[in-house]
């Protein structure tokens, strides 16, 4: 059975890792992009979520799994939501800059985030491929389940990962990712 969307996650009272909303102490944001509207959070080790956007502020702050802080005066969010603002109309921006706070990932998922990271703006590259980067290479099935539990999209670049015969899948579905690809191809 595939993994449920990321609406039938936050229902069932999950985030989009699927594991159940923690109480950890984090600051939010939700903010609209011209893609609509997304939300982020940190802790005081770094970006622990990233919501990809959706139709409705109200979606966005129920997949984040909590109450979200529209005017947060945290620096880093305010900059990551500059930063997503700018990246979703089209500009070139590096994501690497930012700290992540994994939580409770396997180390697996914290090898593969890692290595996915580096795979550049514009670029893709196969769950395979991505699996002999993270020192696995036969697990591209394992792979392909670290990108679709990745809590902080765009930060971790989930979308440039892809089938060997095609786009793949993408937890915010595959039009969005092949909309991410596209804008990042044109630039």
């Amino acid at each position: 059975m595939p993994f449920p969307r990321a609406s039938e996650r936050a229902e069932k009272g999950q985030g989009i890792d699927g594991l159940p909303h923690q109480k950890v102490k984090m600051q939010s944001i939700v903010f609209k992009t011209r893609m609509g509207w997304m939300a982020a959070a940190c802790t005081g080790k770094g970006v622990s979520r990233v919501i990809l956007p959706v139709s409705k502020k109200v979606e966005a702050v129920r997949l984040l799994g909590g109450d979200c802080d529209a005017k947060s005066n945290s620096s880093l969010l305010l900059r990551l939501r500059d930063d997503l603002i700018r990246y979703f109309n089209g500009e070139r921006v590096a994501f690497q800059k930012y700290p992540l706070d994994y939580g409770k990932a396997t180390r697996f998922q914290k090898k593969v985030w890692s290595a996915a990271r580096k795979i550049p703006y514009g670029a893709k590259i196969t769950y395979g491929r991505l699996a002999a980067k993270a020192c696995s290479p036969a697990a591209c099935r394992a792979v392909g389940q670290a990108m679709n539990h990745n809590p902080m999209p765009v930060l971790v670049p989930c979308h440039r990962v892809v089938a060997c015969d095609g786009l793949g899948g993408f937890a915010c579905g595959t039009d969005l990712k092949a909309k991410m690809l596209i804008m990042e191809y044109k630039r």
